[in-house]
């Protein structure tokens, strides 16, 4: 976890001077010094596979870094950018993990001139546009091929570890491990078995600052970061919005599974929400979600998978807030903050987990805010009644 006090207290500070430093590498070199990036954009969903996604812009006068072959240093073929935010004030830099280039868009300008006696086209320079993805697109760009579709017995998180590598270590936050047996997948998509793993130890993922998999609770955890409003406070702005299009009050897991005699058991678990206004058959009605539990052996594992699914996908939040705050280069998906919110008569603080966010800077200088989407469930938001007036 990046949250610590001494980030929170460097997000307070008034410097202005804060920067990104960017360097490229290739198996383990690297090709670059700090690149001079004029505009960048670092945004991270949870509802994505590949939760970071970023663009940057490097400043390139005398056409140097402009790439030429798909194997040149910021060209798509295998370069990763090491990322890190700089506080100016101080120094202290808080890294923002690996990302691989995916896309390069060079705009060079040229001049046809005479040089020794010969025309030719010169490079003037210009700047070269990137499009990077957190190291974990590798894992998505890796497909299970059909001999590597099955589990080996042993824990969840020794499986998640084994299909990670080579790409990336796995750490593992709060989190107790839980068994598994040998087992074939249905998906050849890596990251959709590697989240369906970790569901069954209540479990998400993340790419930490140091190019980790990270490993945490998908209930979030907490960052004690306060967002607060006011003079010296980091809120700048709030608006909230809700939807149900996310919404579910019901799972239902299933497996059939094939003994040695080819004889073939379905097993069937429904976890329903039992209280609340979006308790099942309520005035939210039936909204159920189905899924199938493909790594369940018994009854009782798909028991524990609807349940924990459903504990999982209440446990986000039904309420969406889009703030903007001081910017926090120190916050990662799935922490909690502690969001002291408007209402009447007074503010009041909820538990509020970040689901995206996007940090943007422009000429070297980092824009001193940022933008998040936190969840948090409705009951934070029903004011109390006014007290009654008595004449």
């Amino acid at each position: 976890m990046r949250t610590t006090e001494l980030v929170d207290n460097e997000v307070r500070s008034p410097s202005i001077n804060d920067w990104l430093e960017v360097t490229a590498w290739r198996d383990g070199q690297q090709l670059t010094g700090p690149l001079p990036i004029s505009d960048y954009q670092l945004a991270w969903s949870a509802a994505r596979q590949v939760q970071g996604q970023a663009s940057f812009v490097v400043a390139d006068p005398d056409g140097d870094l402009w790439p030429r072959t798909i194997t040149d240093g910021l060209a798509p073929g295998g370069s990763r950018l090491q990322v890190a935010y700089r506080f100016g004030a101080t120094g202290t830099i808080i890294p923002l993990g690996w990302w691989r280039i995916r896309e390069s868009e060079p705009d060079i300008g040229w001049q046809y001139r005479l040089v020794g006696g010969r025309w030719m086209w010169l490079p003037l320079g210009g700047t070269v546009a990137i499009q990077a993805d957190e190291e974990t697109v590798s894992l998505a760009l890796d497909r299970l091929d059909v001999d590597e579709r099955r589990s080996q017995a042993g824990t969840v998180l020794t499986e998640v570890a084994r299909l990670c590598d080579p790409y990336l270590p796995v750490v593992v936050t709060d989190v107790a491990d839980g068994p598994l047996t040998a087992r074939q997948y249905d998906s050849e998509d890596r990251l959709t078995v590697i989240q369906s793993l970790l569901d069954r130890i209540d479990a998400t993922y993340r790419l930490s600052g140091l190019g980790e998999l990270e490993i945490y609770p998908a209930v979030g955890t907490p960052s004690g970061w306060t967002i607060e409003p006011g003079d010296g406070g980091t809120l700048i702005r709030l608006t909230n919005s809700m939807s149900d299009s996310d919404l579910i009050n019901g799972v239902t897991s299933h497996v059939t599974i094939q003994d040695a005699a080819g004889s073939e058991t379905t097993y069937i678990s429904k976890a329903r929400l039992e209280s609340g206004p979006l308790r099942w058959g309520g005035p939210f009605g039936r909204v159920p979600y189905f899924r199938g539990a493909n790594l369940a052996q018994s009854q009782s594992d798909v028991d524990e998978d609807a349940t924990t699914t459903l504990a999982r996908h209440t446990a986000e939040g039904d309420v969406t807030l889009n703030l903007e705050t001081v910017a926090h280069p120190g916050l990662q998906l799935g922490d909690l903050v502690n969001l002291q919110a408007p209402q009447w008569p007074e503010p009041i603080l909820m538990p509020a987990r970040v689901t995206a966010m996007t940090l943007t800077g422009r000429d070297g200088v980092a824009v001193k805010s940022m933008t998040l989407k936190v969840a948090t469930p409705h009951k934070y938001l029903n004011p109390p009644k006014p007290k009654e007036i008595k004449p």
